[in-house]
């Protein structure tokens, strides 16, 4: 939906196919499309991005989103500036604090455009076959 408002390019490997064992927490999933939503409107607003990739990957143990833009990035920006944009993004900042709180990986880069990176602990749930 958000590349057909904007007309803006996302490369993604979301598939139709998917591991039934695998479930995925609600709250985890509204996370999950809370980043996204945020990475995407960042991109734009602040980096001037035309083409966003997006992959998402998970195992029985760890669901990983990463998101990464061709925008402008931290270009021309001091590693004080880059740190300070960092602390006081409320959105980022917001991210950081959700998957520290959660035992997960915050990851960001800068440099060649802008790229965050989100891996949380995910719980597998074995499906029951009545057998005994």
């Amino acid at each position: 939906k958000f590349s057909t408002d904007t007309e803006i390019k996302i490369v993604h490997n979301f598939t139709e196919e998917h591991d039934n064992d695998i479930r995925v927490e609600k709250r985890t999933c509204e996370f999950l499309h809370s980043v996204l939503t945020e990475c995407l409107n960042n991109g734009i607003r602040h980096g001037g991005a035309t083409q966003f990739f997006v992959h998402l990957t998970y195992d029985t143990a760890h669901i990983k989103l990463m998101v990464s833009d061709n925008g402008k990035g931290f270009e021309g920006l001091s590693d004080a500036e880059q740190k300070k944009r960092l602390e006081n993004g409320y959105g980022l900042r917001k991210m950081k604090d959700y998957v520290q709180i959660h035992a997960g990986i915050f990851k960001t880069n800068g440099e060649d455009g802008f790229q965050v990176q989100v891996e949380l602990p995910l719980v597998a749930v074995a499906e029951e076959k009545g057998e005994q």
